[in-house]
This record gives C-alpha cells, sequence and structure tokens, in this order.
C-alpha cells in the first residue's frame, strides 16, 4: 500500500504542477508570446503522459476508471491538435483549444483525479 500512496502523492502534485503550467500558457498564448509557450508546453505533454502512465495501475482500483480514461482520450485528442497549431503557427486555434477544451477537460480530470486518490494518500 505504502507504493499507491508514494505514486498517488506525487501523481496529485504533478497534476497541482500541470494547471499552473497551463494557466501560465494561457496567459502567454494572451499576452502574443506563442513562441516562449513551446518548450513549457512541451513539459505539459510530458507531464501529462507520465501522469497518464502512473494512473494505469491504479485504474481497476478506482470508481469512475471509465470517466478518468475518457477524459484523458478527450486531453490527448487536444494535445494533438495543439500540437499542429504549434506546427503551423496557428495562434487564434491555440488559444481556442487551450481555452476551450484543454483547460476544461483537464479541470475534469484533475478533479475527478483529485476525489479518487485522496483516499490512498492517507497513512
Amino acid at each position: 500500500m505504502e507504493k499507491y500512496r508514494l505514486v498517488a502523492q506525487r501523481l496529485l502534485e504533478l497534476s497541482d504542477t500541470c494547471l499552473e503550467a497551463l494557466e501560465h500558457i494561457q496567459k502567454g498564448l494572451n499576452e502574443g508570446n506563442v513562441e516562449s509557450t513551446a518548450y513549457l508546453f512541451a513539459d505539459v505533454v510530458e507531464a501529462v503522459h507520465s501522469m497518464d502512465e502512473a494512473l494505469k495501475p491504479f485504474l481497476p482500483r478506482l470508481t469512475y476508471a471509465d470517466r478518468l480514461e475518457s477524459y484523458m482520450l478527450a486531453i490527448w485528442n487536444t494535445i494533438e491538435s495543439m500540437v499542429d497549431f504549434y506546427e503551423h503557427r496557428n495562434d487564434l486555434g491555440l488559444v481556442f483549444h487551450l481555452e476551450d477544451k484543454l483547460l476544461p477537460d483537464y479541470k475534469l480530470w484533475k478533479d475527478q483525479i483529485d476525489k479518487v486518490l485522496q483516499p490512498y494518500t492517507v497513512c
């Protein structure tokens, strides 16, 4: 059980950091600093991948696992679109997908993950 506790704690911490990074990207995009957000976005993609992989052993034990998987699929689909927008310098597409898709989907996923992993973080 100790192994799950540590993973859950780190996953929750990384999910907080990832949300902060997405909000920082949003601010940068709204200020027109697209290039400066690309590196942070790459870090977010790596963080989402890490969280997705870390969560897999938990899924069979979690309530609402199907909902979590659905949210994560939506997050990955939006990330793929945003990668294309970064590559093609489509600033409007980036802002739209971040504000209207990625942030809302990520917040839904995060709210759910906070609820279902919280019991694992208690000693």
